[in-house]
């Protein structure tokens, strides 16, 4: 059984990080600082999910549920990354150690508590997700494996949107490497491989490590996973949907690298 080691630190001082990240990304205010009803357990889970129905107007609850837990992952994960890449911070992804929080069919996450290394942060993600899952696969009909995808996807592309961010792509391969480490040891089954690939004048070259990254490289990761926003009326596929035609989906991904 692995040994769960959180070092709690001064809440002032870790406050401190957090709102350095909101004041250097104002988007992360909603989901670090948010007002929504604490939450433990599970039996919000499909409250919060139907209550995105008449915003999105989905086809299924089903797609509704795959939908929620990416927008899940997005809000509570994507914040506490950016502080390890790019604040050098080790928040601990143990929902239980800091305030997770439902506001409707979105949710806020912060601690001030420290995991002992990234790869345990990524592990206590997976072991916090993993009823949230079981919920959504009970009330939703959802398989496992495809919402298993969804946060693995998650957790890789937030840091690497981190790196390329804060002009360190290398960090964030760094980042995601630990974080995908720890998230696979834990997670209950098989998560699916990681291919990362760096954008460079014009080109895919494919990423081992970060050792092979420079700061000119746009790096991302080939997702494996769908949101199912597509099933929206009005949306579409998202720039790095696998469900993208894989022409458009490159021409797409190459314009961001270039624009970002």
């Amino acid at each position: 059984m692995t040994r769960v080691v959180v070092i709690e630190v001064s809440e002032e001082v870790v406050s401190l990080s957090w709102s350095a990240l909101v004041a250097e990304y104002p988007r992360f205010e909603q989901f670090v600082f948010g007002e929504g009803q604490p939450v433990t357990g599970t039996e919000w889970v499909a409250e919060s999910v139907r209550a995105g129905a008449d915003q999105f107007r989905m086809p299924s609850e089903k797609s509704l549920a795959q939908l929620w837990l990416y927008s899940f992952c997005n809000a509570v994960v994507t914040p506490a990354v950016f502080l390890m890449v790019e604040f050098e911070e080790l928040p601990s992804l143990d929902f239980a150690s800091g305030s997770l929080s439902a506001n409707g069919f979105w949710g806020s996450f912060s601690t001030a508590s420290l995991a002992s290394s990234q790869e345990e942060s990524g592990a206590s993600l997976a072991r916090s997700i993993a009823p949230l899952i079981d919920a959504l696969s009970a009330e939703f009909g959802v398989r496992p494996a495809p919402l298993w995808a969804i946060v693995a996807d998650g957790l890789r592309q937030s840091a690497l949107e981190a790196g390329n961010a804060s002009f360190d792509p290398a960090a964030g391969v760094r980042v995601a490497a630990a974080l995908s480490t720890g998230f696979a040891a834990a997670a209950p089954g098989e998560v699916p491989a990681v291919e990362y690939q760096a954008i460079v004048d014009g080109a895919f070259l494919p990423v081992e490590s970060a050792e092979d990254v420079t700061d000119e490289m746009y790096v991302l990761v080939r997702r494996t996973s769908c949101c199912m926003v597509y099933r929206s009326p009005g949306s579409g596929l998202c720039t790095s949907c696998p469900k993208q035609d894989a022409t458009t989906r490159d021409r797409a991904l190459m314009t961001l690298a270039e624009y970002s």
